[in-house]
């Protein structure tokens, strides 16, 4: 009997637990890594750095074969010699990276972290640059180290090759700079002088890109000369200082609408840890970028079809809209879709009040914990109703408003 009865338990686990672990159906991992890699063109090289946005990449390379044209460099790994040694090396269809360091300047202890001056104020060329950090002449040391005697660097812009490459279409030639000036930081890692190595060494042979998902300390100060094309940023020699990444709308409307794979988000009831929760609202703010640009473009058929797409492969009954989602019915309503842009709204302001009133129902010590979450929710509400007035929407504008001064004018603020 009491076998029996111990018997109910795991049955019991099984059926409470299952719908949260089914993974069938559910090819998020693999789809999303080979949205990284479609993102690029041929030949290419694309700089990452955690786990999301490394692993998967890999695991499309080494199982399923696909893009091993393109070198996928880890920017925490490529701080050790015994990394650097490997992107040295050809890889499937990827030759080696273009790297001109000889082992002795990157082993084990040596330039892990190069300190920079500002002993010259002019920029200097980046050639001249490391010209000086790696020569062997005691007069380029301080105390006995290697170091960067500028802050201010640029690199020298051959346009012809960058056209000859097709880094830059020729019909784009005037935007062209001739140089790229950057500012660095007061340190700089062997990672990041191994970025700047390959940048300054390839000569737009490549293409070369940073995912998405790197963070901006690792930019290097380059952001002006990024170009959006889906899941990562294309370093080109075009941009205009301080304006910062634009998208490449061809490749990228191209890339999102016809070579991405969404892992079967769009089944109903399929289950989505926090982990790809987080992958799919990425691939809804590269959506929302696409719209923007497409539509100050003055390109509004295509601005709509990638917001329908958009809903199609990451919907809401599976991934619930937030802040980000605000710019996609921002652009419903400029598109004159005002019922699509009220749905999104819609839900967003109703799961801001939800939210807003279990906070407010909280005890003074409790609700002292989720401040930040009070002001959150708030700035988002505001947001959605700022935009409803802007494009003037007053379905949502009035349902939701007196929420807002409701809680506003509370007295727990």
């Amino acid at each position: 009997a009491i076998t029996v009865i111990c018997l109910g338990v795991p049955a019991l686990m099984a059926s409470e637990n299952w719908d949260d672990h089914d993974r069938s159906d559910r090819y998020v991992a693999r789809d999303f890594g080979g949205n990284y890699l479609a993102s690029c063109r041929p030949n290419a090289i694309i700089f990452s750095n955690g786990d999301n946005d490394t692993f998967p990449l890999w695991y499309n390379q080494e199982v399923e074969g696909n893009r091993t044209d393109v070198r996928v460099c880890n920017l925490s790994y490529l701080q050790t010699d015994w990394y650097i040694d490997q992107m040295k090396r050809g890889a499937y269809l990827s030759q080696p990276l273009p790297i001109s360091w000889k082992q002795k300047d990157y082993v084990s202890g040596k330039n892990e972290v190069v300190w920079v001056e500002d002993q010259i104020k002019e920029p200097l060329n980046i050639n001249t640059a490391f010209d000086f950090l790696l020569s062997d002449d005691e007069r380029t040391k301080q105390n006995g180290e290697s170091y960067m005697p500028a802050r201010n660097l640029f690199f020298p812009v051959d346009a012809k090759q960058a056209i000859k490459t097709g880094t830059v279409k020729a019909e784009r030639e005037g935007e062209i700079n001739q140089r790229i000036d950057i500012t660095v930081n007061r340190r700089l890692t062997k990672s990041e002088l191994m970025v700047l190595e390959m940048l300054r060494t390839n000569n737009w042979n490549r293409p070369i890109y940073f995912a998405v998902t790197v963070g901006d300390d690792y930019y290097l100060g380059l952001s002006d000369h990024f170009e959006l094309t889906g899941m990562a940023y294309q370093i080109v020699p075009t941009g205009v200082k301080g304006a910062g990444p634009q998208v490449n709308t061809e490749e990228m409307y191209e890339n999102m609408m016809n070579k991405f794979r969404y892992g079967g988000v769009d089944k109903p009831g399929i289950y989505l840890d926090e982990n790809t929760l987080r992958m799919c609202r990425t691939h809804r703010m590269m959506f929302s970028q696409l719209v923007t640009a497409l539509y100050n473009e003055g390109d509004s058929v295509r601005a709509l079809k990638a917001l329908d797409y958009c809903n199609k492969v990451l919907p809401a009954y599976n991934i619930r809209h937030d802040y980000v989602s605000t710019v996609l019915a921002e652009y419903y309503y400029k598109l004159g879709q005002s019922k699509k842009g009220d749905e999104i709204m819609d839900a967003v302001a109703n799961d801001c009040v939800k939210n807003l009133e279990w906070y407010f129902s909280l005890g003074s010590s409790k609700y002292n914990s989720v401040k930040n979450r009070v002001s959150h929710n708030l700035a988002v509400l505001n947001q959605v109703l700022r935009i409803c007035e802007q494009e003037k929407q007053k379905t949502v504008f009035n349902k939701y408003m007196p929420d807002y001064m409701r809680y506003t004018q509370s007295s727990k603020l």
